[in-house]
């Protein structure tokens, strides 16, 4: 298998550790792994897109998008070609039959858990006065 890996940049540690553990996995895996550093650039994502979308080699994009919009085109291109898109990290504003799925945080859900827990903990503590209420306190 190749996975043609679209990367954001390098802006922070963890965006490095994210890089490091793609590249250690694809070799412990058995995986051909072509990287692409966009440079926090979405039009460099777009090149880099359309070049594994050309490459028949690889099987499968994985994209950790720089913006949220402007990847309609590239995600229809790679669907009429066979390549199976996963979207890393960061959501974007496409039709979700353009790409296979979605490997990330739902920060959201993650809110409403620990606002749960807090409501648990705060009723077991004999803590009456909060209420939670919509979303809340």
């Amino acid at each position: 298998m190749t996975v043609g890996f679209i990367q954001t940049g390098s802006e922070s540690g963890w965006r490095a550790a994210n890089t490091s553990s793609f590249k250690e996995t694809a070799t412990t895996d058995g995986i051909t792994l072509k990287f692409y550093d966009s440079q926090n650039k979405i039009e460099n994502q777009i090149t880099a897109f359309n070049n594994f979308i050309q490459d028949p080699a690889v099987n499968v994009i994985v994209l950790a998008a720089v913006g949220t919009t402007g990847y309609d085109d590239s995600l229809k291109a790679a669907k009429a070609a066979g390549k199976v898109v996963v979207i890393e990290d960061r959501r974007i504003e496409a039709d979700s039959s353009l790409y296979y799925t979605y490997i990330g945080s739902d920060f959201i859900k993650e809110g409403h858990e620990g606002e749960a827990a807090m409501c648990d903990l705060l009723k077991a503590a004999g803590k009456t006065t909060a209420k939670h209420h919509r979303g809340r306190w």
